[in-house]
């Protein structure tokens, strides 16, 4: 192969230069993007497992709070002379609560389950392993890429795969 004027191999590789800082430039912004948006990601996390820290006792005090509603009313209809079946028939809008124990594994486990992964996702600082989510509504969570992102990316497509190479 015939050599290269060397003006036009300064210039290849003053290209390469170019594109290889506009690479590191772009891998530094990606991560930044990531840190960002994992960031975010423990905010959403840490605002869950506040929810979650009212509504697990909430559904508990619910259950009691149903149980002996029903227990009040059907009551008072035996009390009144209705029969079995006729107190299934007024109570069949009211549906009969969950004994405690399956309350607990319809209803707070899976409560308790999704907090203890949030909360083991926030201590994972400043690492914040994502597939400590499994099973919750962050599972797949991603990031809104932002305008400068975007933007980046696509100036990434362009220039992947078009390396020069002096020598060629």
């Amino acid at each position: 192969m015939a050599a290269l004027n060397p003006k036009l191999s300064q210039a290849i590789a003053l290209i390469q230069e170019v594109a290889d800082t506009l690479d590191d430039t772009v891998q530094a912004d990606k991560q930044q993007a990531l840190d960002r948006g994992m960031r975010e990601l423990a905010t959403l996390c840490n605002r869950r497992v506040s929810e979650l820290e009212k509504e697990i006792p909430l559904h508990r005090q619910k259950r009691k709070d149903d149980a002996e509603r029903w227990r009040v009313t059907s009551g008072e209809l035996v009390k009144k002379g209705f029969t079995e079946a006729q107190i299934e028939k007024v109570l069949e809008d009211m549906p009969k609560p969950l004994g405690e124990h399956e309350h607990y594994l319809a209803v707070i486990q899976p409560l308790e389950d999704e907090l203890a992964k949030l909360i083991a996702f926030v201590n994972d600082r400043p690492r914040y392993d994502q597939t400590l989510l499994a099973g919750t509504r962050f599972e797949n969570w991603q990031p809104e890429p932002t305008g400068a992102d975007t933007d980046q990316a696509a100036l990434m497509r362009l220039c992947r795969g078009r390396e020069i190479h002096a020598d060629a």
